[in-house]
């Protein structure tokens, strides 16, 4: 006798089955994760069941800053080359966030809120989708509202979190290492950068245009040469005591020709270890 399919009396067999696969579905509205995702202070937001389905960084119609002059340790002033008033960026991406439970997806959401928010500090938030750059930014705020209703599925909210990024730069999210021994063109972005600088005994550090015009030279004097000498020239932050005369060095993309000829630095004279390490900056994107 051939199997008979039960079904209430009101709807028929097949009527009854699309009703079932409608009520465990997923609305149609929910669009599914690009390539790439999101990582905050390097953990990627899968890790608390969250799925990213759109980043909506960009420039915010907010108050414009203006970039000082700082004055460093040892009377070294750093002088801020390039465009001095920029808008603050607003971070921000969408998403979805699931659990087995309504429970769960309450644990998860309450445990990125902690990993984003605790310790009011600047997050630095990689957008993998977007050339692996990365911003510096201060959680704004989050939301997460149910995406619909379900039965037979787990439960899914959809949420959008945002950051307020006081630096309105984009940088990559690798850094770059510069052998300067002898004279080396510098790689940059669109943005001018402060490097570290590491060298491994007394030297002077000159920095050119892509023409080969003189634009910076800091001297670097003796230091205990056990291990290498580092300065940040982004703070003045050294790991031990050294004399230095001159300017701070700022790389600047306007001292090359884009898409050509860069600015190039150089020790003088030549050194064992000469290194700049930094990562590209970006405003346009």
């Amino acid at each position: 006798m051939p199997r008979r399919t039960f079904a209430p009396r009101l709807f028929g067999a097949r009527t009854f089955a699309t009703l079932v696969r409608r009520l465990d579905s997923r609305p149609p509205a929910l669009p599914s994760p690009p390539t790439g995702g999101v990582l905050i202070d390097g953990v990627d937001v899968g890790a608390f069941g969250i799925s990213v389905t759109g980043e909506l960084t960009g420039w915010r119609e907010g108050p414009a800053v203006t970039l000082p002059t700082r004055q460093l340790a040892g009377g070294l002033a750093l002088a801020v080359t390039g465009r001095r008033v920029l808008q603050l960026r607003a971070c921000a991406f969408a998403g979805v966030i699931e659990g087995d439970t309504p429970a769960q997806v309450d644990e998860r959401w309450a445990a990125f809120l902690y990993h984003v928010a605790a310790g009011e500090r600047a997050r630095r938030i990689t957008l993998v989708g977007r050339e692996a750059r990365h911003y510096r930014g201060f959680y704004n705020a989050a939301r997460s509202t149910p995406a619909g209703v379900r039965i037979l599925a787990p439960t899914v909210h959809e949420v959008r979190v945002s950051f307020d990024c006081t630096d309105p730069h984009a940088y990559a999210a690798e850094p770059t290492t510069l052998a300067f021994g002898a004279p080396a063109p510098v790689p940059l972005g669109d943005a001018p950068v402060a490097p570290l600088i590491r060298v491994s005994h007394p030297t002077t550090i000159v920095y050119r245009n892509s023409v080969g015009e003189e634009l910076r030279r800091m001297r670097i004097g003796d230091f205990d040469t056990s291990t290498p000498f580092e300065i940040d020239l982004a703070t003045g932050r050294k790991n031990k005591p050294a004399d230095i005369s001159g300017p701070f060095i700022r790389l600047d993309p306007t001292d090359g020709v884009r898409g050509g000829a860069a600015p190039t630095l150089a020790a003088e004279p030549p050194v064992t270890t000469a290194v700049a390490v930094y990562p590209l900056a970006y405003l346009s994107v």
